[in-house]
């Protein structure tokens, strides 16, 4: 135990170390067009520009009520992020949130109604909804065609073409919490030198539910935060199971009644209401998403910034390992067994200085574009998210024979995209105009 806190807390203190104030730096920005057949982009601030989905849809109206949660966010922010969905919360009307939703075209979002969504060109568990998912309580930005720039809300979203968000690192982000998984166990945050129980343990857990989106996570991640839910997923990609950890609060609702009776959910009271209440850091807002996986493109370029939460546990007392993959319930269910359980939570860290020939990455959905590479620390000009032409590979002296090729599934249908606005057709690798790039670039 000793070891291990000891060495997070000196990675985490030398992080902090080297961090800024939030206001000077960011992880990232996202831009999303309310168009069909633009490009969402992502700004870094080496002034590198990638291009992560085709937005295929845009919203005609907005969703309320909302999941039962939304209530406790934060107006104009982020209400949930998730593998398979992220919802913004426009306002709160007669004690239920009026939301519209970010969703890839290949997912499975209850809480979305795609009248109510940005659907983008993507697959639960990558771009948006992995490596560059914002995280619970976020400010969302519409844009509208003059480039002013104004808290989302349901008349700002009338004239906006686009949405933008931007994730800081934050200096405050604890190491993890760890939960004694018994009737009055222990919740307790720790942050480098310092611990704090903030809450107890009321409802244990002891096995799964088979919640819609955690096919899109792998064993031991975060499958969705909002103000009233820490997701975990138990099963690998392409399976679904994992428990919830919920505030007690939120466990009352009418809708959460089910909660005090089966056994993935997880229970906890306040015993430090700033800290463990619903939509309070750091369990229910500010920290957790969930990452990039192996399978997402965009998370090779965190190999050197940490933002994905795991989830370790203790088998009757025994020592500190990762979360066992479990897709079934059972008598020999490990699960049964977790007598402790613990949220690593993602280093505060703040990009790092470009090595000085980066090699490029190629943009997700494109190839790589011969243009020159930005000089770090430099801002992306309106003619950097410009996309190579494809190129066309020289046939060879002797070409070989190919293989037939075997039949495929017909993939399943993706949604229908609102028509192209009037005017010329869009090019997604032209220049942004300058009211989509953001401010600063």
């Amino acid at each position: 135990m000793l070891p291990w806190f000891f060495r997070r807390a000196i990675l985490c203190l030398a992080v902090l170390c080297c961090a800024v104030p939030a206001s000077a730096q960011s992880l990232f920005t996202v831009v999303i067009p309310l168009e069909p057949g633009r490009q969402v982009r992502v700004y870094l601030p080496d002034g590198t520009v990638r291009q992560v989905g085709e937005v295929r849809s845009v919203p005609y109206r907005s969703l309320w009520p909302g999941f039962d949660a939304s209530k406790w966010a934060r107006p104009g922010c982020v209400a949930a992020t998730g593998a398979n969905a992220i919802h913004l919360l426009l306002a709160v009307e007669r004690g239920r949130g009026r939301i519209i939703s970010l969703i890839p075209t290949f997912t499975i979002a209850p809480a979305s109604r795609p009248a109510s969504a940005v659907v983008v060109d993507s697959v639960g568990g990558q771009s948006l909804w992995g490596a560059w998912a914002p995280t619970v309580g976020t400010p969302v930005t519409a844009i509208d065609k003059s480039g002013a720039r104004q808290p989302l809300s349901e008349e700002s979203l009338k004239q906006a073409v686009a949405l933008e968000y931007t994730v800081h690192p934050r200096a405050d982000c604890p190491l993890s919490v760890e939960f004694e998984n018994r009737l009055e166990g222990a919740v307790t945050v720790h942050w480098p030198g310092r611990s704090l129980q903030v809450a107890k343990v009321v409802h244990p857990f002891s096995g799964i539910g088979f919640f819609e989106g955690s096919q899109f996570q792998g064993v031991g991640r975060i499958r969705a935060n909002h103000p009233g839910v820490v997701c975990i997923s138990t099963a690998p990609p392409g399976e679904r199971g994992g428990f919830q950890i919920l505030p007690e609060r939120h466990a009352k609702s009418p809708e959460m009644k089910a909660a005090w009776y089966e056994p993935e959910w997880l229970i906890i009271a306040p015993v430090a209401p700033e800290y463990s209440e619903p939509g309070r850091e750091p369990l229910f807002s500010g920290f957790l998403v969930p990452g990039p996986q192996e399978r997402d493109e965009a998370g090779q370029i965190f190999d050197r910034i940490v933002r994905t939460p795991s989830v370790d546990v203790r088998l009757e007392g025994g020592e500190w390992q990762p979360l066992p993959s479990v897709t079934k319930n059972g008598p020999d269910s490990p699960l049964k067994r977790v007598t402790h359980l613990r949220v690593n939570f993602p280093f505060p860290l703040v990009p790092l200085t470009p090595d000085p020939s980066p090699t490029p990455v190629p943009t997700l959905g494109t190839k790589p574009s011969p243009a020159a590479k930005p000089s770090p620390g430099a801002h992306p000009s309106p003619g950097a998210a410009k996309a190579s032409p494809d190129l066309k590979p020289t046939p060879s002296a002797q070409p070989k024979p190919q293989p037939t090729p075997k039949p495929q599934p017909k993939p399943t249908p993706r949604p229908k995209p609102s028509p192209h606005p009037e005017g010329p057709a869009y090019d997604p690798g032209a220049p942004e105009p300058e009211y989509l790039l953001p401010e600063g670039a």
